[in-house]
C-alpha cells in the first residue's frame, strides 16, 4: 500500500516535471520567435531609410544632369531599379516577420491549452487523492463528526477540526 502511494507520488512529480519543461521550452520558443520578428522589422525599417537615401541620391544626380544638358534619365532609372529590389526586401522581411508573430501566438494558445490542461489533471489527481482519503479515513474511522464529517481513529469527545461535542 504504501510502496503504491509512493509511486503515485513519483509519477505525479514525473508529470509535473515533464509538464514545466514542456511550458519552460514552449515560452523560449515564443520570446525567440517575437525577438526574431522585431529584428526583421528593425531591419526592413532600415532598409526603407536606404530606399529614400537613394531615391534622394538620384534625384540630385538627375538634377545636376538635367541642368548640364546630359543624360538624367539612367541614374534615375538605376535608381528605381534598386528601388524595386529594395522594397521586394522590405516586403520579404515583413512578411517573415508576420510569420513569425503568428506562429508565436499559435505556441502561446497552444501554452494556454496546455495550462488548462494541467489545471484540470491537477485538480483530477487531488480529487482522487481526497477520494483514497476519504475511503481510507472511512475504513479506519471510528469515530464521525456529524456537524463537520472529521473522522477519527478513535472515539474522542470533541471534534478537534470544528469543536462540537
Amino acid at each position: 500500500m504504501a510502496q503504491d502511494r509512493i509511486e503515485k507520488i513519483k509519477l505525479s512529480i514525473g508529470k509535473r516535471a515533464a509538464a514545466f519543461s514542456r511550458a519552460a521550452a514552449l515560452k523560449l520558443e515564443i520570446h525567440r520567435l517575437r525577438l526574431e520578428a522585431r529584428t526583421l522589422r528593425a531591419e526592413a525599417r532600415q532598409t526603407e531609410k536606404e530606399l529614400r537615401r537613394g531615391l534622394s541620391e538620384a534625384s540630385e544626380k538627375s538634377y545636376e544632369a538635367w541642368k548640364e544638358k546630359e543624360d538624367w534619365k539612367t541614374p534615375m532609372e538605376e535608381a528605381f531599379q534598386a528601388a524595386g529590389e529594395l522594397e521586394d526586401s522590405i516586403n520579404a522581411q515583413r512578411e517573415e516577420a508576420a510569420r513569425l508573430e503568428e506562429t508565436a501566438e499559435e505556441l502561446k494558445s497552444l501554452r494556454r491549452a496546455e495550462k488548462e490542461t494541467a489545471a484540470a489533471s491537477e485538480a483530477e489527481n487531488r480529487a482522487e487523492e481526497n477520494q483514497e482519503a476519504e475511503e481510507k479515513a472511512d475504513t479506519e474511522a471510528v469515530w464521525v463528526c456529524h456537524s463537520c464529517g472529521a473522522a477519527y481513529g478513535k472515539a474522542v469527545n470533541y471534534c478537534r477540526l470544528c469543536g462540537t461535542a
